[in-house]
């Protein structure tokens, strides 16, 4: 189908930001469409279609800025695609279950519905519990949150160990408190897609309300810093952003270009620190990284994709922290006495509790300990 048919109407926003939150995506975009020759009219809703003998023949719209109408003839071919919503079958199956829905089916932050014995899921089966994009909270929670906003994994895999319990008599089950304290979800969520022109987009960020814009987090205090690399000459559409928080962690990153991203590997970096990135932010202050992408493609940082790093390194610092040593226990009491004071480590202080640590005897211990999670891991040696 050649570009300079298509025609692609963008209504007008009911949030503060696209569908991207990234006023450069956004532009590159757009710049990409008006090159294929994509006829772009933004700002304008559906007034009506005109038939022919029983066949779509046009469509009016209206732009919402300066209210003039535009009818759009011969047109071949209409996709209509609005705001999610229910199924008609699962809104049935639901209303005659006399359940509360408003708008989304009402649930509470157990997954429970308002009738402890008749509930309903996507596909419109009775069981005891809902969760995902079809409910909302009830609204003595008094929030804006949803299941919606968060990674649906992890929404199911807590739902899942609420229920296993239920079946698995083995199972502990968990101690449900009656309070409007919601449960927490922390997983990112993650976006991919390919746009037109066989652009790649991938996209991860903390869970966060729609209203919380990048834009707007950029001018709270407390946001950190984004880092964003010059585009390679091989790819001049590429854009790279990594967020890093001011504890250090990594909680969001924007890739777009023409080379197609690991996905699942960048996705091993959200939380954690820069400094398991090979000081992330030092290099990329000295400017010694030019490219992100073929930076966290060399050998160093294949350990942080393999899936049993997380834990590893949880156990690891686990051990830190509990296992009795006089110097790392000093280090340690230094930093948190830095934190709870949120003064800033000078970076003379820092440089000496780095050379502490390097000394600590046990520091031997746990290098022992990385070395033999790489020979665990099978990988190489050279790495």
């Amino acid at each position: 189908l050649p570009p300079d048919r298509i025609i692609f109407v963008v209504p007008p926003l009911s949030l503060p930001s696209t569908c991207f939150d990234n006023s450069v995506v956004d532009e590159k975009v757009q710049k990409l469409l008006d090159t294929l020759g994509i006829t772009v009219h933004r700002d304008s809703k559906l007034l009506h279609w005109d038939e022919d003998q029983g066949s779509l023949s046009g469509i009016t719209i209206k732009n919402k800025q300066t209210r003039t109408q535009t009818t759009l003839p011969n047109i071949a071919l209409f996709l209509y695609a609005d705001t999610k919503s229910v199924a008609p079958d699962t809104f049935r199956c639901i209303n005659d279950s006399c359940l509360v829905f408003d708008g989304r089916l009402v649930v509470d932050k157990y997954f429970r519905t308002q009738d402890p014995f008749i509930v309903v899921n996507d596909s419109g089966g009775e069981i005891r519990y809902a969760a995902g994009s079809i409910t909302k909270y009830s609204s003595k929670y008094q929030t804006r949150w949803s299941h919606e906003l968060c990674d649906s994994k992890e929404v199911g895999r807590k739902l899942a160990e609420l229920l296993m319990p239920l079946f698995d008599p083995t199972c502990v089950p968990l101690e449900l408190q009656d309070t409007t304290d919601l449960m927490r979800f922390e997983e990112a969520k993650k976006i991919e897609a390919t746009l037109p022109g066989d652009l790649y987009y991938f996209h991860f960020d903390r869970p966060r309300l729609p209203s919380h814009s990048l834009e707007w987090r950029q001018k709270q205090n407390g946001y950190g810093r984004d880092l964003i690399a010059q585009p390679p000459i091989e790819d001049p559409d590429c854009y790279f952003r990594i967020h890093v928080a001011p504890d250090g962690r990594i909680h969001s990153l924007t890739y777009i270009g023409r080379r197609r991203a690991p996905a699942d590997n960048l996705l091993c970096l959200y939380g954690l620190h820069e400094k398991y990135l090979n000081r992330l932010v030092a290099r990329f202050d000295e400017g010694v990284i030019v490219d992100f992408l073929s930076f966290l493609n060399e050998p160093w940082a294949l350990p942080l994709y393999h899936d049993r790093f997380t834990d590893f390194s949880r156990q690891l610092r686990s051990e830190m922290l509990s296992t009795a040593n006089e110097e790392v226990d000093d280090i340690v009491e230094t930093l948190m006495d830095h934190i709870q004071r949120g003064v800033p480590l000078p970076q003379e202080e820092a440089e000496d509790l780095y050379k502490a640590f390097d000394n600590a005897p046990s520091r031997k211990v746990w290098d022992k300990r990385v070395f033999e999670f790489l020979l665990g891991c099978e990988i190489s040696k050279n790495v």
